[in-house]
C-alpha cells in the first residue's frame, strides 16, 4: 500500500474545511495517508465541540483582546483523559485543563473568548 503525505490550503471557511479535515483523519488513521498539513483562512470557534475537533491534533489559535492585541495559543485536545493542554505563547506558559476549567476564568480566558466569539482558529 502506497502511503501519500498531502499539504491542503483552503479558502473556504467552517464546515467545508472541518469536512475536509474529518475525511483526512480517517485517511490517516487507515494507514492510506501518513501525514496532512490542512490549513485555511482564520475563522471563529463557535463552541467547546468544534474547540476539540479543530483541537484533537493540536492546532494553533489566538484570542482577540482589547486594543487589537492577540494572545496566542496552542492547543491540543487528549480524548483519552478528557484534557486540554495549552501552551500560551504570550507568556511562555503552558497548563492541561479539564473542560469545566477550560470554562473557569480563574484558569483560563479561553471559555470567555468562547462566549464571546473571540477564540480564532488559525491553523
Amino acid at each position: 500500500m502506497r502511503q501519500f503525505s498531502i499539504t491542503i490550503t483552503m479558502n473556504t471557511k467552517e464546515n467545508g474545511f472541518l469536512q475536509v479535515k474529518q475525511l483526512l483523519d480517517e485517511e490517516v488513521k487507515t494507514g492510506y495517508i501518513k501525514y496532512y498539513q490542512a490549513t485555511c483562512e482564520p475563522f471563529v470557534v463557535k463552541d467547546i465541540k468544534e474547540l476539540k475537533e479543530l483541537a484533537k491534533y493540536g492546532a494553533e489559535f489566538y484570542i482577540l483582546l482589547k486594543g487589537g492585541i492577540k494572545s496566542s495559543k496552542r492547543i491540543v485536545w487528549d480524548e483519552g483523559i478528557k484534557k486540554f493542554y495549552i501552551a500560551n505563547y504570550i507568556d511562555d506558559s503552558d497548563i492541561t485543563l479539564s473542560e469545566k476549567q477550560l470554562s473557569d476564568k480563574n484558569y483560563t480566558n479561553i471559555g470567555e473568548a468562547l462566549k464571546k466569539h473571540s477564540l480564532i482558529f488559525e491553523s
